[in-house]
């Protein structure tokens, strides 16, 4: 174990600030369509998974999205005493692809991703228009996850659905939830899936595990308001 670094209070200062101050959508793939960037949002219908295609009615399966948008890189671990394959370290690796696969005679373009960010700071808009690369998720030291900026602008929407983005907490109006929610009485669905989550914390695991969440995609019965919580999950209002 090493030291610990000078900085380590100054960086838990600014992940309490950015808690404070700013909301993170997920990230949803997108594609050109009309000159416009369109996401593909996630719903459950029949007991099934499917994705739609924003202001739009393409609708496809999860299985058929998914051999559209992912690909897998094959790795393996080097023996340093033979330097050939260690034995049984052979694995792939889950990607999204740069450019989508063509579907039903359609032309293949780039993979985007789509998000919104809700920000207390007004002055926050330019400067993070100096922001132009990103890295997203835990294998960026494979050189995954590396995000290029290609437009940015002010929504008065949330996707397709009102928000209200001037509270501590950013909300929502849905029939359908767009991140991890937690599961109780005031989100009875018509259908989804159910998900335990963890994570980390400097290093300290943390645990979600007391209650279940709906996974994106899930879809009540009606259209409720969902707050947008510090750790990017959603709550469900009355």
């Amino acid at each position: 174990m090493g030291d610990t670094p000078k900085n380590h209070n100054k960086y838990q200062e600014i992940g309490k600030e950015l808690q404070r101050s700013y909301r993170f959508s997920y990230l949803y793939p997108s594609e050109r369509c009309d000159g416009e960037w369109r996401a593909w949002l996630p719903f459950f219908a029949k007991g099934n998974l499917y994705w739609r295609k924003e202001a739009k009615f393409d609708i496809t399966l999860h299985s058929a999205f998914r051999g559209r948008l992912l690909d897998s890189r094959p790795g393996t671990a080097i023996d340093p005493c033979t330097d050939s394959a260690a034995e049984k370290s052979l694995h792939e690796t889950e990607v999204v692809n740069s450019w989508w696969r063509g579907s039903q005679g359609s032309k293949a373009g780039p993979v985007a991703m789509i998000g919104y960010l809700f920000c207390r700071k007004h002055s926050t808009y330019s400067d993070l228009r100096e922001v132009n690369l990103l890295y997203i998720g835990g294998d960026t030291r494979y050189g995954l996850g590396k995000l290029v900026r290609v437009e940015m602008e002010k929504a008065e929407h949330f996707f397709e659905y009102d928000v209200q983005p001037d509270q501590d907490d950013p909300k929502v109006f849905s029939n359908v939830v767009l991140a991890h929610t937690k599961a109780d009485t005031k989100n009875d669905l018509i259908c989804g899936a159910l998900e335990r989550l963890g994570g980390w914390n400097m290093g300290t695991p943390i645990s979600m595990a007391d209650t279940p969440f709906w996974i994106p995609g899930s879809r009540l019965t009606s259209e409720k308001w969902h707050k947008i919580l510090d750790n990017g999950t959603w709550k469900t209002l009355l």
